[in-house]
């Protein structure tokens, strides 16, 4: 035997070699590189909420959520995130530790977000598959600015502005914000 032949032979029991390895390696890892799903809470009632989240596998039933919140008046929450698995999620609204009104839900692991909104005595859950609408959802619900970057807040939580703010006028041009009264006493 030569000995390209000899080498040749070694080439392919290492190739060989290495793809059981690698498919081996592949199998070991595959699963453990799951995604999340994050959840939001946005209490709309006029009263605090208490609420208890849980979730669980479809196929083995084992608790992979479980969490309990205080969620005040309109008062939007981010908790931790779900596993992104098929499993079952509860969210129950809690009075004197019982569940008053209890939800539940079916979620794929290609949800992109849940969202659950509490009311009076009802509790809505919305599973969200498409990617554009659960990243409109969180930025559109962002903390709102009243009078602008240079507000300020006194002791009594209302909001006061600088007179001498640049505000643009209806013909676009950026014009000092200062009052006519103010321009006849200099």
């Amino acid at each position: 035997m030569n000995r390209r032949r000899v080498l040749q032979s070694v080439g392919v029991a290492a190739m060989a070699g290495l793809a059981g390895c690698v498919e081996g390696i592949q199998s070991h890892f595959q699963g453990s590189f799951q995604g999340i799903i994050p959840i939001e809470i946005t209490n709309e009632s006029d009263l605090p909420q208490n609420l208890q989240l849980e979730a669980r596998e479809e196929e083995t039933g084992r608790e992979t959520y479980d969490q309990s919140f205080n969620v005040n008046v309109d008062e939007r929450v981010q908790p931790q995130h779900l596993d992104a698995s098929d499993q079952q999620f509860r969210a129950a609204r809690i009075e004197d530790d019982e569940p008053v009104t209890v939800e539940s839900v079916a979620i794929s692991a290609e949800a992109n977000l849940v969202l659950i909104r509490l009311y009076e005595d009802e509790i809505e859950l919305e599973v969200v598959y498409d990617e554009e609408e659960a990243e409109n959802v969180t930025e559109g619900d962002d903390i709102e600015t009243v009078a602008g970057d240079d507000a300020e807040t006194d002791a009594g939580g209302d909001i006061e502005t600088d007179a001498a703010d640049d505000v643009e006028t209806a013909d676009g041009d950026v014009d000092d914000a200062v009052t006519a009264a103010d321009a006849e006493s200099d």
